[in-house]
């Protein structure tokens, strides 16, 4: 080997051993020293699995209970920022339910981000508002689709009597179809059960690895934008900039998304499951008055006029919310988050249980 490059490669070495044991440090820190959520601005991105389903049952660390401030995913690293004090909890299988309520489950509730209750504390989430008016044990399945619920074995020997769909708004002309999925998509069910609790230690802190939560919050800091965070501000609002799109759909999709909800509807009814869908309208389309283009998006009320003429049971929740906008005291959705708020949590569970008391 040449002289010279074996020296400009002891060189080389030594420049870098400092820096990588410095970053050895920094990891062992992030992973055993500091906080779970250190660097994330809420517990959403702290708990998520990002890695995949290889090894876990569900979109979060099981068995986790997380407390915090956080803010909004609008408002977050601005001015605008409102912080909120909550409280996380996760069962066994890594879904956002209080660990200490077992199955059987009269009520399940498939949905998204707003079935988890971003940015609200435990207490304020739908599933546990609907508990408490129903008093029936009701299980939050989010975020996940509907299509996972069905292929879960744990709801397959032990069926729910009711399973709600709460979809938001951005999502409904997403709805895919109904199929069934490959075992392997709820492979790390099985894996996670059978694991040692080592084993669960290391998966939890690979995936944490993969995150990097540091360097992620640096990078957001640093990226200047004239709309942080994909929002503009509009009178008090914030709103997300991809959900001020045209509000009208083909009449061709409407009708295939009722479609499809009839499909879901047979397939849970063979269960002896009676299905309800709720839309979640978004913020945009309750505060219209505030979009930049002054149209009130008409998505869901195409939607749910084919899900009517297709007989699907539904909760008109955009009605809802409408009227009770026009109450200036009534605050609908959080002002730096495209998510609900409290209040507007209890109208869609006071909804639900209306309509649930109505079944047979």
């Amino acid at each position: 080997m040449n002289p010279d490059f074996r020296r400009f490669a002891g060189r080389f070495v030594r420049f870098l051993a400092p820096l990588a044991l410095m970053l050895v440090v920094w990891e062992a820190a992030e992973l055993f020293v500091l906080p779970i959520n250190a660097f994330t601005f809420r517990p959403w991105e702290a708990l998520v699995v990002v890695g995949g389903t290889d090894h876990f049952p569900g979109p979060f660390y099981p068995n986790r209970t997380l407390e915090a401030t956080e803010t909004g995913d609008l408002g977050h690293d601005t001015s605008r920022a409102v912080p909120k004090h909550t409280v996380w909890r996760t069962d066994d299988y890594g879904f956002r339910n209080t660990p200490d309520s077992p199955p059987p489950y009269d009520i399940v509730v498939v949905g998204d981000s707003f079935t988890v209750g971003t940015s609200l504390t435990q207490g304020d989430t739908l599933p546990v508002q609907l508990s408490q008016l129903t008093g029936r044990a009701v299980y939050g399945y989010a975020p996940r689709e509907l299509n996972v619920f069905l292929a879960d074995n744990r709801f397959l020997t032990r069926s729910p009597r009711v399973v709600v769909l709460a979809m938001f708004e951005r999502s409904v002309p997403c709805l895919p179809s109904p199929a069934k999925i490959p075992p392997s998509t709820l492979e790390g069910t099985k894996r996670w059960a059978q694991g040692s609790p080592t084993l669960k230690c290391l998966w939890v802190l690979e995936d944490r690895l993969l995150k990097q939560p540091f360097l992620n919050r640096l990078r957001s800091r640093s990226v200047k934008s004239a709309n942080p965070n994909g929002a503009i501000l509009t009178g008090p609002w914030l709103f997300y900039t991809e959900d001020l799109n045209p509000g009208e759909l083909p009449v061709a999709l409407a009708a295939q998304v009722a479609e499809r909800l009839l499909g879901y509807r047979d397939w849970l009814a063979q269960r002896g499951i009676q299905f309800i869908f709720m839309p979640i309208p978004k913020k945009e389309s309750v505060y219209w008055k505030w979009r930049p283009d002054g149209r009130k998006p008409r998505v869901l009320a195409q939607v749910m006029e084919a899900a009517a003429r297709a007989g699907i049971r539904t909760v008109d929740l955009p009605a809802a919310f409408d009227r009770a906008a026009l109450d200036p005291k009534v605050t609908l959705y959080q002002t730096d988050d495209t998510h609900w708020s409290p209040e507007g949590v209890r109208i869609a569970a006071d909804l639900l249980c209306g309509e649930i008391k109505h079944l047979k």
